[in-house]
Protein backbone atom coordinates (compact mmCIF):
# COMPACT_ATOMS: atom_id res chain seq x y z
CA UNK A 1 0.00 0.00 0.00
CA UNK A 2 1.09 3.55 -0.65
CA UNK A 3 1.90 5.59 2.39
CA UNK A 4 0.56 9.14 2.76
CA UNK A 5 4.13 10.39 2.32
CA UNK A 6 4.55 8.43 -0.91
CA UNK A 7 1.22 9.68 -2.21
CA UNK A 8 2.18 13.26 -1.34
CA UNK A 9 5.49 12.74 -3.14
CA UNK A 10 3.75 11.51 -6.31
CA UNK A 11 1.28 14.41 -6.29
CA UNK A 12 4.13 16.87 -5.78
CA UNK A 13 6.11 15.25 -8.57
CA UNK A 14 3.08 15.49 -10.88
CA UNK A 15 2.58 19.17 -10.05
CA UNK A 16 6.29 19.81 -10.58
CA UNK A 17 6.24 18.08 -13.97
CA UNK A 18 3.13 20.05 -14.97
CA UNK A 19 4.81 23.29 -13.94
CA UNK A 20 8.03 22.43 -15.74
CA UNK A 21 6.09 21.57 -18.86
CA UNK A 22 5.06 25.22 -19.19
CA UNK A 23 8.45 26.78 -18.51
CA UNK A 24 10.36 28.57 -21.26
CA UNK A 25 14.03 29.38 -20.68
CA UNK A 26 15.71 31.98 -22.88
CA UNK A 27 19.43 32.74 -22.90
CA UNK A 28 20.11 35.63 -25.27
CA UNK A 29 23.82 36.48 -25.09
CA UNK A 30 23.36 39.03 -27.85
CA UNK A 31 20.82 41.19 -25.98
CA UNK A 32 21.35 40.96 -22.20
CA UNK A 33 19.24 43.01 -19.79
CA UNK A 34 16.58 43.69 -22.42
CA UNK A 35 12.82 43.32 -22.57
CA UNK A 36 11.31 41.01 -25.17
CA UNK A 37 7.84 39.76 -26.01
CA UNK A 38 6.26 36.34 -26.20
CA UNK A 39 3.52 36.40 -28.85
CA UNK A 40 1.12 33.77 -30.12
CA UNK A 41 -0.43 33.50 -33.56
CA UNK A 42 -4.15 33.87 -32.94
CA UNK A 43 -7.16 35.28 -34.81
CA UNK A 44 -5.05 35.55 -37.99
CA UNK A 45 -2.42 37.76 -36.38
CA UNK A 46 0.19 37.97 -33.62
CA UNK A 47 -1.16 38.47 -30.10
CA UNK A 48 1.19 39.62 -27.35
CA UNK A 49 1.09 37.25 -24.38
CA UNK A 50 3.87 38.32 -22.03
CA UNK A 51 6.64 40.89 -21.65
CA UNK A 52 9.83 39.40 -20.23
CA UNK A 53 13.01 41.03 -18.94
CA UNK A 54 16.31 39.16 -19.23
CA UNK A 55 19.06 39.55 -16.66
CA UNK A 56 22.56 40.97 -17.23
CA UNK A 57 23.67 37.69 -18.77
CA UNK A 58 20.69 37.54 -21.12
CA UNK A 59 18.96 34.83 -19.08
CA UNK A 60 15.19 34.71 -18.55
CA UNK A 61 12.86 32.03 -17.21
CA UNK A 62 9.12 32.44 -17.47
CA UNK A 63 5.86 30.54 -17.67
CA UNK A 64 3.02 31.69 -20.01
CA UNK A 65 -0.35 32.13 -18.32
CA UNK A 66 -2.11 29.90 -20.85
CA UNK A 67 -0.84 27.67 -23.60
CA UNK A 68 -2.58 26.20 -26.63
CA UNK A 69 -1.13 24.20 -29.47
CA UNK A 70 0.05 26.69 -32.07
CA UNK A 71 2.93 28.81 -33.32
CA UNK A 72 4.68 31.17 -30.91
CA UNK A 73 7.20 33.94 -31.38
CA UNK A 74 9.86 35.67 -29.34
CA UNK A 75 10.11 39.29 -30.49
CA UNK A 76 13.29 41.14 -29.53
CA UNK A 77 13.99 44.91 -29.45
CA UNK A 78 16.43 44.71 -32.39
CA UNK A 79 13.49 43.50 -34.60
CA UNK A 80 14.80 39.93 -34.64
CA UNK A 81 12.39 37.12 -33.87
CA UNK A 82 12.28 33.38 -33.27
CA UNK A 83 9.37 31.17 -34.30
CA UNK A 84 8.67 27.94 -32.46
CA UNK A 85 5.87 25.41 -32.14
CA UNK A 86 4.11 24.19 -29.02
CA UNK A 87 1.94 21.10 -28.86
CA UNK A 88 0.15 20.75 -25.51
CA UNK A 89 0.47 16.98 -25.84
CA UNK A 90 4.28 17.38 -25.86
CA UNK A 91 4.73 19.93 -23.10
CA UNK A 92 8.23 19.93 -21.69
CA UNK A 93 10.63 22.66 -20.63
CA UNK A 94 11.74 24.59 -23.72
CA UNK A 95 15.20 26.14 -23.79
CA UNK A 96 16.10 28.74 -26.42
CA UNK A 97 19.67 29.96 -26.60
CA UNK A 98 20.94 32.76 -28.87
CA UNK A 99 24.66 33.39 -29.35
CA UNK A 100 26.41 36.70 -30.03
CA UNK A 101 25.99 36.22 -33.80
CA UNK A 102 22.23 35.82 -33.49
CA UNK A 103 22.19 32.09 -34.21
CA UNK A 104 19.76 30.21 -32.00
CA UNK A 105 19.15 26.68 -30.83
CA UNK A 106 16.00 25.16 -29.32
CA UNK A 107 16.04 22.13 -27.02
CA UNK A 108 13.62 20.48 -24.63
CA UNK A 109 10.32 19.42 -26.15
CA UNK A 110 10.94 16.77 -28.82
CA UNK A 111 8.22 18.18 -31.05
CA UNK A 112 9.44 21.76 -30.67
CA UNK A 113 12.96 20.59 -31.54
CA UNK A 114 11.64 18.70 -34.57
CA UNK A 115 9.88 21.81 -35.87
CA UNK A 116 13.02 23.89 -35.38
CA UNK A 117 15.06 21.30 -37.29
CA UNK A 118 12.46 21.34 -40.06
CA UNK A 119 12.76 25.12 -40.41
CA UNK A 120 16.54 24.86 -40.64
CA UNK A 121 16.42 22.16 -43.31
CA UNK A 122 13.79 24.13 -45.18
CA UNK A 123 15.95 27.24 -45.09
CA UNK A 124 18.83 25.22 -46.49
CA UNK A 125 16.67 24.05 -49.41
CA UNK A 126 15.42 27.59 -49.95
CA UNK A 127 18.96 28.92 -50.16
CA UNK A 128 19.81 26.32 -52.79
CA UNK A 129 16.88 27.40 -54.93
CA UNK A 130 16.97 31.07 -53.93
CA UNK A 131 13.23 30.85 -53.37
CA UNK A 132 10.90 31.15 -50.40
CA UNK A 133 9.62 27.61 -50.51
CA UNK A 134 7.79 27.74 -47.19
CA UNK A 135 4.68 28.55 -49.22
CA UNK A 136 5.33 25.73 -51.63
CA UNK A 137 3.10 25.96 -54.66
CA UNK A 138 2.53 29.70 -54.27
CA UNK A 139 6.09 30.52 -55.31
CA UNK A 140 7.87 29.60 -58.46
CA UNK A 141 10.75 27.19 -58.26
CA UNK A 142 12.14 24.11 -59.89
CA UNK A 143 10.30 20.82 -59.59
CA UNK A 144 13.38 19.48 -57.85
CA UNK A 145 12.95 21.97 -55.00
CA UNK A 146 9.28 21.08 -54.64
CA UNK A 147 10.20 17.40 -54.49
CA UNK A 148 12.79 18.13 -51.79
CA UNK A 149 10.30 20.13 -49.73
CA UNK A 150 7.64 17.42 -49.93
CA UNK A 151 10.24 14.80 -48.98
CA UNK A 152 11.32 16.87 -45.97
CA UNK A 153 7.71 17.28 -44.88
CA UNK A 154 7.00 13.56 -45.26
CA UNK A 155 10.08 12.74 -43.17
CA UNK A 156 8.91 14.94 -40.30
CA UNK A 157 5.34 13.65 -40.52
CA UNK A 158 6.56 10.04 -40.35
CA UNK A 159 8.60 10.86 -37.24
CA UNK A 160 5.61 12.47 -35.48
CA UNK A 161 2.44 11.01 -37.01
CA UNK A 162 -0.98 12.14 -35.76
CA UNK A 163 0.47 15.20 -34.05
CA UNK A 164 -0.04 18.93 -34.46
CA UNK A 165 3.31 19.05 -36.24
CA UNK A 166 2.12 16.46 -38.77
CA UNK A 167 -1.16 18.30 -39.37
CA UNK A 168 0.60 21.63 -39.85
CA UNK A 169 3.34 20.34 -42.15
CA UNK A 170 0.82 18.41 -44.20
CA UNK A 171 -0.96 21.69 -44.95
CA UNK A 172 2.30 23.08 -46.39
CA UNK A 173 2.73 20.29 -48.92
CA UNK A 174 2.59 20.98 -52.62
CA UNK A 175 -0.29 19.39 -54.48
CA UNK A 176 1.22 16.50 -56.44
CA UNK A 177 -0.45 16.32 -59.85
CA UNK A 178 -0.40 12.86 -61.44
CA UNK A 179 1.00 12.50 -64.92
CA UNK A 180 -1.61 12.83 -67.62
CA UNK A 181 -1.41 11.39 -71.13
CA UNK A 182 -4.00 12.89 -73.51
CA UNK A 183 -6.09 10.38 -75.45
CA UNK A 184 -5.11 9.59 -79.02
CA UNK A 185 -6.60 11.99 -81.50
CA UNK A 186 -6.17 15.11 -79.33
CA UNK A 187 -4.45 17.65 -81.58
CA UNK A 188 -3.38 20.23 -79.00
CA UNK A 189 -1.81 17.87 -76.48
CA UNK A 190 0.06 20.59 -74.54
CA UNK A 191 -3.16 22.50 -74.07
CA UNK A 192 -4.97 19.34 -72.90
CA UNK A 193 -2.22 18.56 -70.39
CA UNK A 194 -2.26 22.12 -69.05
CA UNK A 195 -6.05 22.09 -68.69
CA UNK A 196 -5.94 18.75 -66.87
CA UNK A 197 -3.27 20.00 -64.48
CA UNK A 198 -5.23 23.18 -63.76
CA UNK A 199 -8.49 21.30 -63.14
CA UNK A 200 -6.76 18.78 -60.88
CA UNK A 201 -5.03 21.54 -58.91
CA UNK A 202 -8.30 23.43 -58.41
CA UNK A 203 -10.21 20.31 -57.37
CA UNK A 204 -7.57 19.13 -54.89
CA UNK A 205 -6.31 22.49 -53.60
CA UNK A 206 -7.62 21.89 -50.07
CA UNK A 207 -6.67 18.20 -49.84
CA UNK A 208 -3.71 18.74 -47.50
CA UNK A 209 -5.45 21.17 -45.13
CA UNK A 210 -7.48 19.72 -42.27
CA UNK A 211 -10.04 22.49 -41.87
CA UNK A 212 -11.50 20.76 -38.80
CA UNK A 213 -8.22 21.01 -36.85
CA UNK A 214 -8.67 24.00 -34.51
CA UNK A 215 -4.93 24.06 -33.81
CA UNK A 216 -4.24 25.14 -37.39
CA UNK A 217 -6.26 28.33 -36.83
CA UNK A 218 -3.37 29.37 -34.60
CA UNK A 219 -0.99 29.31 -37.56
CA UNK A 220 -0.83 31.58 -40.64
CA UNK A 221 -1.43 28.70 -43.07
CA UNK A 222 -5.12 28.24 -42.20
CA UNK A 223 -6.43 31.64 -43.30
CA UNK A 224 -3.74 31.94 -45.97
CA UNK A 225 -5.11 28.88 -47.77
CA UNK A 226 -8.71 30.04 -47.30
CA UNK A 227 -7.82 33.39 -48.87
CA UNK A 228 -6.02 31.83 -51.80
CA UNK A 229 -8.82 29.33 -52.38
CA UNK A 230 -11.49 32.05 -52.49
CA UNK A 231 -9.40 34.61 -54.40
CA UNK A 232 -7.38 32.50 -56.84
CA UNK A 233 -8.92 29.06 -57.18
CA UNK A 234 -12.65 29.82 -57.19
CA UNK A 235 -14.06 31.72 -60.17
CA UNK A 236 -15.04 35.24 -59.19
CA UNK A 237 -18.77 35.14 -59.78
CA UNK A 238 -21.60 34.95 -57.20
CA UNK A 239 -22.56 31.29 -57.67
CA UNK A 240 -19.02 29.86 -57.74
CA UNK A 241 -17.96 32.00 -54.77
CA UNK A 242 -20.85 30.90 -52.58
CA UNK A 243 -20.24 27.28 -53.61
CA UNK A 244 -16.64 27.81 -52.51
CA UNK A 245 -17.84 29.14 -49.15
CA UNK A 246 -20.08 26.08 -48.74
CA UNK A 247 -17.11 23.81 -49.46
CA UNK A 248 -14.99 25.49 -46.78
CA UNK A 249 -17.75 25.38 -44.19
CA UNK A 250 -18.51 21.72 -44.92
CA UNK A 251 -14.84 20.73 -44.61
CA UNK A 252 -14.61 22.53 -41.26
CA UNK A 253 -17.91 21.22 -39.87
CA UNK A 254 -16.49 18.20 -38.01
CA UNK A 255 -15.58 20.68 -35.29
CA UNK A 256 -18.01 23.36 -34.14
CA UNK A 257 -15.03 25.55 -33.22
CA UNK A 258 -13.48 25.46 -36.66
CA UNK A 259 -16.83 25.88 -38.39
CA UNK A 260 -17.48 28.99 -36.28
CA UNK A 261 -13.99 30.27 -37.08
CA UNK A 262 -14.45 29.74 -40.84
CA UNK A 263 -17.89 31.38 -40.94
CA UNK A 264 -16.72 34.37 -38.89
CA UNK A 265 -13.52 34.78 -40.89
CA UNK A 266 -15.22 34.66 -44.29
CA UNK A 267 -18.04 36.93 -43.11
CA UNK A 268 -15.57 39.55 -41.86
CA UNK A 269 -13.43 39.18 -44.98
CA UNK A 270 -16.28 40.04 -47.35
CA UNK A 271 -18.13 42.44 -45.07
CA UNK A 272 -15.08 44.71 -44.96
CA UNK A 273 -15.71 45.35 -48.68
CA UNK A 274 -19.47 44.91 -48.74
CA UNK A 275 -19.90 47.79 -51.19
CA UNK A 276 -18.94 45.26 -53.88
CA UNK A 277 -22.05 43.55 -55.25
CA UNK A 278 -20.37 40.13 -55.27
CA UNK A 279 -19.12 40.55 -51.71
CA UNK A 280 -22.62 41.57 -50.63
CA UNK A 281 -23.98 38.42 -52.30
CA UNK A 282 -21.54 36.28 -50.31
CA UNK A 283 -22.49 38.03 -47.06
CA UNK A 284 -26.21 37.48 -47.67
CA UNK A 285 -25.54 33.81 -48.50
CA UNK A 286 -23.71 33.33 -45.20
CA UNK A 287 -26.49 35.04 -43.25
CA UNK A 288 -29.20 32.96 -44.93
CA UNK A 289 -27.47 29.59 -44.71
CA UNK A 290 -25.26 29.73 -41.62
CA UNK A 291 -26.73 32.37 -39.32
CA UNK A 292 -30.49 32.26 -39.79
CA UNK A 293 -30.67 28.49 -40.29
CA UNK A 294 -28.16 27.28 -37.69
CA UNK A 295 -28.66 30.05 -35.17
CA UNK A 296 -24.91 30.67 -34.77
CA UNK A 297 -25.07 30.63 -30.97
CA UNK A 298 -21.67 32.35 -30.73
CA UNK A 299 -23.31 35.62 -31.80
CA UNK A 300 -24.63 37.95 -29.13
CA UNK A 301 -28.23 39.13 -29.24
CA UNK A 302 -27.12 42.59 -30.40
CA UNK A 303 -24.99 41.03 -33.17
CA UNK A 304 -27.94 38.94 -34.34
CA UNK A 305 -30.22 41.99 -34.41
CA UNK A 306 -27.62 44.01 -36.31
CA UNK A 307 -27.09 41.26 -38.88
CA UNK A 308 -30.84 40.79 -39.36
CA UNK A 309 -31.26 44.53 -39.94
CA UNK A 310 -28.38 44.51 -42.44
CA UNK A 311 -29.87 41.54 -44.27
CA UNK A 312 -33.31 43.13 -44.57
CA UNK A 313 -31.74 46.32 -45.90
CA UNK A 314 -29.59 44.67 -48.56
CA UNK A 315 -31.48 41.58 -49.72
CA UNK A 316 -34.27 43.12 -51.88
CA UNK A 317 -31.86 44.76 -54.36
CA UNK A 318 -29.02 42.25 -54.24
CA UNK A 319 -27.57 40.28 -57.14
CA UNK A 320 -29.79 37.68 -58.84
CA UNK A 321 -32.92 39.11 -57.19
CA UNK A 322 -35.81 40.52 -59.22
CA UNK A 323 -35.36 44.27 -59.00
CA UNK A 324 -37.86 46.05 -56.71
CA UNK A 325 -40.67 47.49 -58.80
CA UNK A 326 -40.52 51.21 -59.55
CA UNK A 327 -43.75 53.01 -60.51
CA UNK A 328 -43.28 56.77 -60.95
CA UNK A 329 -44.34 59.64 -63.20
CA UNK A 330 -42.20 60.64 -66.17
CA UNK A 331 -41.51 64.24 -67.28
CA UNK A 332 -44.96 64.35 -68.94
CA UNK A 333 -46.69 63.24 -65.72
CA UNK A 334 -47.45 59.81 -67.23
CA UNK A 335 -47.19 56.99 -64.68
CA UNK A 336 -44.60 54.48 -65.85
CA UNK A 337 -43.96 50.98 -64.51
CA UNK A 338 -40.37 49.78 -64.78
CA UNK A 339 -41.55 46.21 -65.33
CA UNK A 340 -43.23 47.23 -68.59
CA UNK A 341 -39.92 48.20 -70.19
CA UNK A 342 -39.22 45.81 -73.05
CA UNK A 343 -35.49 45.35 -73.50
CA UNK A 344 -32.83 42.66 -73.32
CA UNK A 345 -31.03 44.79 -70.75
CA UNK A 346 -32.39 47.63 -68.63
CA UNK A 347 -29.94 50.09 -67.11
CA UNK A 348 -31.23 51.76 -63.96
CA UNK A 349 -29.41 55.07 -63.53
CA UNK A 350 -30.06 56.69 -60.14
CA UNK A 351 -28.97 60.32 -59.90
CA UNK A 352 -29.70 63.72 -58.39
CA UNK A 353 -29.68 66.98 -60.30
CA UNK A 354 -27.21 68.66 -57.95
CA UNK A 355 -24.67 65.81 -58.14
CA UNK A 356 -21.54 66.78 -60.17
CA UNK A 357 -20.48 63.15 -60.64
CA UNK A 358 -23.91 62.34 -62.06
CA UNK A 359 -23.63 65.09 -64.66
CA UNK A 360 -20.17 63.82 -65.54
CA UNK A 361 -21.39 60.24 -65.97
CA UNK A 362 -24.34 61.03 -68.25
CA UNK A 363 -22.32 61.80 -71.44
CA UNK A 364 -20.37 58.56 -70.96
CA UNK A 365 -23.60 56.61 -70.52
CA UNK A 366 -24.98 58.20 -73.70
CA UNK A 367 -21.89 56.95 -75.55
CA UNK A 368 -22.41 53.47 -74.14
CA UNK A 369 -26.01 53.44 -75.32
CA UNK A 370 -24.96 54.50 -78.80
CA UNK A 371 -22.11 52.00 -78.96
CA UNK A 372 -24.19 48.98 -77.89
CA UNK A 373 -27.63 49.95 -79.20
CA UNK A 374 -27.82 46.67 -81.18
CA UNK A 375 -28.05 44.75 -77.88
CA UNK A 376 -31.53 46.21 -77.29
CA UNK A 377 -30.69 48.34 -74.24
CA UNK A 378 -32.86 50.86 -72.49
CA UNK A 379 -32.04 53.35 -69.76
CA UNK A 380 -34.46 54.08 -66.97
CA UNK A 381 -33.08 57.20 -65.28
CA UNK A 382 -34.52 57.89 -61.82
CA UNK A 383 -34.00 61.24 -60.14
CA UNK A 384 -34.08 60.97 -56.35
CA UNK A 385 -35.08 64.14 -54.51
CA UNK A 386 -34.93 67.67 -55.87
CA UNK A 387 -37.37 70.04 -57.55
CA UNK A 388 -39.60 68.75 -60.35
CA UNK A 389 -39.10 71.74 -62.65
CA UNK A 390 -35.36 71.65 -62.09
CA UNK A 391 -35.43 67.94 -63.02
CA UNK A 392 -37.33 68.60 -66.28
CA UNK A 393 -34.79 71.27 -67.27
CA UNK A 394 -31.98 68.87 -66.34
CA UNK A 395 -33.33 66.26 -68.77
CA UNK A 396 -33.29 68.71 -71.65
CA UNK A 397 -29.94 70.23 -70.75
CA UNK A 398 -28.22 66.83 -70.59
CA UNK A 399 -29.84 65.55 -73.80
CA UNK A 400 -31.49 62.49 -72.26
CA UNK A 401 -35.06 63.07 -73.40
CA UNK A 402 -34.91 59.74 -75.29
CA UNK A 403 -34.36 57.85 -72.03
CA UNK A 404 -37.17 56.73 -69.74
CA UNK A 405 -37.01 59.50 -67.14
CA UNK A 406 -38.72 59.10 -63.78
CA UNK A 407 -38.63 61.19 -60.64
CA UNK A 408 -39.32 60.60 -56.97
CA UNK A 409 -38.80 64.04 -55.45
CA UNK A 410 -40.59 63.30 -52.18
CA UNK A 411 -39.34 59.69 -51.99
CA UNK A 412 -42.95 58.48 -52.15
CA UNK A 413 -41.93 55.29 -53.97
CA UNK A 414 -39.24 54.62 -51.36
CA UNK A 415 -36.69 54.08 -54.12
CA UNK A 416 -33.73 55.03 -51.93
CA UNK A 417 -34.59 52.45 -49.28
CA UNK A 418 -35.66 49.68 -51.67
CA UNK A 419 -32.40 49.92 -53.60
CA UNK A 420 -30.28 50.70 -50.52
CA UNK A 421 -28.86 53.78 -52.24
CA UNK A 422 -26.11 55.44 -50.24
CA UNK A 423 -24.74 57.70 -52.98
CA UNK A 424 -25.30 58.79 -56.55
CA UNK A 425 -24.77 58.06 -59.34
CA UNK A 426 -25.66 54.40 -58.93
CA UNK A 427 -26.00 52.02 -61.87
CA UNK A 428 -27.89 48.72 -61.79
CA UNK A 429 -28.01 46.36 -64.77
CA UNK A 430 -31.10 44.16 -65.22
CA UNK A 431 -31.68 41.32 -67.64
CA UNK A 432 -34.78 40.77 -69.77
CA UNK A 433 -36.74 39.43 -66.77
CA UNK A 434 -35.64 42.37 -64.58
CA UNK A 435 -33.25 40.26 -62.51
CA UNK A 436 -30.29 42.24 -61.16
CA UNK A 437 -27.16 40.92 -62.84
CA UNK A 438 -24.83 43.72 -61.75
CA UNK A 439 -25.05 46.74 -59.46
CA UNK A 440 -23.12 49.75 -58.21
CA UNK A 441 -20.89 49.53 -61.28
CA UNK A 442 -18.96 52.18 -63.19
CA UNK A 443 -19.53 53.05 -66.85
CA UNK A 444 -16.27 51.27 -67.68
CA UNK A 445 -17.46 48.09 -65.95
CA UNK A 446 -20.79 48.36 -67.76
CA UNK A 447 -18.95 48.65 -71.08
CA UNK A 448 -16.84 45.58 -70.27
CA UNK A 449 -19.95 43.54 -69.54
CA UNK A 450 -21.74 44.66 -72.69
CA UNK A 451 -18.65 44.00 -74.83
CA UNK A 452 -18.47 40.42 -73.52
CA UNK A 453 -22.18 40.02 -74.21
CA UNK A 454 -21.69 41.29 -77.76
CA UNK A 455 -18.84 38.83 -78.32
CA UNK A 456 -20.96 35.98 -76.94
CA UNK A 457 -23.72 36.91 -79.35
CA UNK A 458 -21.28 37.07 -82.23
CA UNK A 459 -21.88 40.75 -82.81
CA UNK A 460 -18.28 41.84 -82.35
Amino acid sequence: MFSIKALFFLVSLFCYETLMAQVIVVNNQRLPAKEFLLAAYKNHGLKSMKTVMSDEKGFALFSPDTLESGLYYLLFPDSSSIEFMIDVNYLEKISISIDNMGKYNITGSRLTEAYNNFLRDLDSIAQQGNKNVINGFYTEGSNNIKVQVNALIDKSINQFPSTFLASYLSSLKNIEIPKYIPPAGIVRKDSAIWQHQLSYFQEHFLDNLNLSDIRLTRTPVYTDLIDKYLERIVRQNPIDLTNGVDTLVKKSSRSSETMEFVIRYIFDKYYSKVYSAINEFVILHIIENYIFKTGCTWLSENEQLSITKEYNKRKPASLLQIAPTIVLPDENSVIRNMNEIEANFTILFFYSCDCPMCSKAIPDLRKTMSMFSYLNLKVCAISVGGDVEEWKNYITKNKITHWINLSDPANIADVVRNYNLTLTPAIFLLDKTKVIISKNITIAQLNDFLLKEAINQGKK
